[in-house]
């Protein structure tokens, strides 16, 4: 004799478990940015006003540096195992209060390095993770976790700009207490996996990680997409960190991010629902290029006023709407019907994502102390707009190519 009203409750406790440790993990993702938030723009301008601009820039390298490492090691792993996000997120949070007690720069630049590892090395782990809880409905959960990333980001930077009064050792300290959080809740989502396998199969974990999809380009032409999107996006978070306490010392610097913020939480789950498909998600990745370029544009043309800043900000944070999540979207779709192997091609992703902001925070410190230079502040804007421009014609082009030679995809 059967008991539908039983069966039927075992699939649904189960995915109640799922969605609650779904829920636990971006939690947990959101601490991870509120703790970055926090200090990285009181970091960024405390460094550049009493030491210059490239040692600010080159504190926003070491961190990328650091996580390039972490992901080129993360996507060469076997597998992720459950324990393997903890210690690097107690890594991550040890080197921020290690940071507190630095007074040279050169100790700054090496703390932020060590810190940039632990998040190469624990964020690829945890979206894998994610994905694995909840393998259906790609397009939402990774809209989803962008907002967790927002919400975090937003808590932070208003944090920051409380706190900023406070000193930037007790901001640091308490950044590094946000990350102990962050480990706890990680712990506690991933403790009912733990003796539950999440590597791949041994069939899969042979299979070489996929080429990176980016509206519809593979291999070299994919990574330099990725590269030359996070290059520009990165931009404006060492720009305004100089820019803003230089030329408009009204605004708080952590005010001018946490509007950013605001704003792509309100549009993320309209934007993500406007893709069908891969196509769509592709129109959404070249529109993101679009927006970029208008960023760079405001801030050339309106200099130095707030209204200028305002919509360079809010052009910047819809163009990471519009681009994050589709290209999530993207590489997961693309690694699935390679039969390749998720997790790897995540990592793959997340270091080229991180190599265009290493380089891209430097050159900004260097765009910068140029147009300090010649007299002319809009000096980097007007180059930036001009990289965006092109970047959008490379991809545009990639796409078209590629939709010539292959039919539309719809998502499952």
């Amino acid at each position: 004799m059967t008991f539908p009203s039983l069966q039927r409750s075992a699939p649904s406790a189960a995915g109640a478990s799922q969605e609650r440790d779904v829920r636990l993990l971006l939690g947990g993702v959101a601490l991870s940015a509120a703790g970055n938030a926090i200090y990285l723009p009181l970091v960024l301008a405390q460094t550049g006003l009493a030491f210059s601009p490239l040692w600010a820039s080159a504190v926003m390298f070491a961190v990328n540096a650091g996580r390039v490492g972490g992901s080129w090691l993360s996507a060469r792993r076997e597998a992720f195992a459950p324990r393997s996000p903890l210690a690097a997120i107690v890594l991550e949070g040890v080197a921020l209060a290690s940071m507190a007690f630095a007074e040279h720069p050169a100790a700054i630049v090496v703390a932020a390095t060590v810190a940039g590892f632990g998040a190469g090395c624990s964020y690829p782990a945890l979206k894998h993770h994610l994905i694995l809880l909840a393998p259906d409905g790609k397009s939402r959960l990774f809209a989803r976790l962008s907002i967790a990333l927002r919400y975090g980001m937003a808590f932070g930077y208003l944090a920051g700009a409380a706190a900023a009064g406070l000193g930037l050792r007790t901001v640091l300290l308490g950044a590094s207490g946000l990350f102990a959080a962050y480990a706890l809740v990680v712990q506690v989502a991933l403790r009912a996996h733990r003796r539950t396998p999440t590597a791949r199969t041994a069939s899969v974990a042979r299979t070489a990680a996929p080429r990176v999809v980016l509206g519809g380009a593979q291999g070299a032409a994919g990574t330099i997409g990725i590269v030359a999107f996070w290059f520009l996006a990165t931009q404006p978070i060492v720009l305004m960190s100089l820019y803003v306490p230089r030329y408009l010392p009204a605004v708080p610097v952590s005010m001018v991010f946490w509007v950013s913020t605001a704003v792509a939480i309100g549009m993320q789950h309209r934007v993500t629902s406007l893709a069908d498909g891969e196509r769509g998600h592709e129109r959404l990745v070249m529109f993101g290029f679009a927006l970029m370029a208008l960023t760079f544009l405001a801030m050339t043309v309106g200099h130095p006023t707030v209204i200028a800043l305002l919509c360079s900000t809010i052009a910047w944070a819809a163009s990471q709407a519009f681009y994050g999540p589709s290209l999530d979207f993207l590489v997961c779709e693309g690694a699935r019907r390679r039969g390749g192997a998720i997790d790897a091609a995540m990592s793959r992703q997340q270091m080229s994502q991180t190599l265009g902001v290493m380089f891209g925070s430097w050159f900004a410190g260097v765009l910068f102390e140029c147009g300090e230079r010649i007299g002319r502040p809009a000096f980097s804007g007007s180059v930036l707009a001009a990289l965006s421009v092109a970047a959008l014609a490379f991809v545009s082009l990639g796409t078209m190519r590629r939709r010539r030679g292959s039919p539309a995809t719809r998502s499952p």
